[in-house]
């Protein structure tokens, strides 16, 4: 969902073969204005950031897409970005699932190739080019599914772990462990809060 500055409400709809902008400005003629062809996959997942979208796929070679919804619904520009994270030989260029904390501008991604920080979870910055997400840290070297962030904590689900872990990233060059819990089945799918922090609630992928 996406609310443009002009009050009209649009669907992004994450295909296997792309990206799909639908206006919903007349509910009883609902149009797609765009879409944005990109690598085939079974999984595309989508968050925005202001006047902006961001979309991984799990599968395909484009990395983190980033789309100017400024101009709605008359065009949609993108950029492809790709990154060489230091440490790690190969190109980071997809993930399952992203994250974006509004409120600081910052960008997760989860569930990456396993020969990056072994799938776990990567930190961008939106704020100085939005449409250039700039990579800024990387959370522990574990494999991650989902993740969520609330104020200075990082939610993962470390699914191949069987739990969901917690981390103080309120120094992204020194990010603690806060604590872990296992899920029923170990097969930890994903976590959210409550507004208040007081409880988060997690579910196991494994009926």
């Amino acid at each position: 969902g996406y609310v443009a500055p002009d009050g009209t409400e649009y669907a992004i709809v994450g295909t296997v073969s792309g990206t799909s902008f639908v206006s919903l400005a007349d509910p009883d003629d609902i149009r797609e204005v765009a879409f944005i062809a990109g690598d085939n996959s079974a999984w595309r997942d989508i968050k925005t950031f202001g006047e902006y979208a961001y979309t991984t796929a799990d599968q395909g070679s484009q990395g983190i897409t980033a789309f100017d919804l400024t101009d709605l619904p008359n065009n949609v520009t993108i950029k492809r970005n790709t990154y060489q994270i230091p440490g790690f030989a190969p190109t980071f260029d997809n993930a399952h699932n992203l994250y974006i904390d509004t409120l600081k501008g910052r960008l997760y991604t989860a569930g990456g190739s396993r020969q990056i920080n072994d799938g776990g979870i990567l930190i961008f910055d939106l704020n100085n080019d939005p449409m250039t997400p700039e990579y800024v840290a990387a959370a522990p070297e574990t494999y991650s599914h989902d993740v969520y962030v609330r104020e200075d904590t990082l939610y993962c689900s470390e699914i191949y772990d069987g739990e969901l872990a917690m981390y103080d990233i309120s120094d992204l060059n020194d990010i603690k462990t806060l604590g872990t819990t296992l899920t029923p089945f170990t097969f930890t799918h994903n976590a959210w809060t409550t507004d208040n922090s007081k409880f988060v609630f997690t579910t196991d992928e494994r009926a």
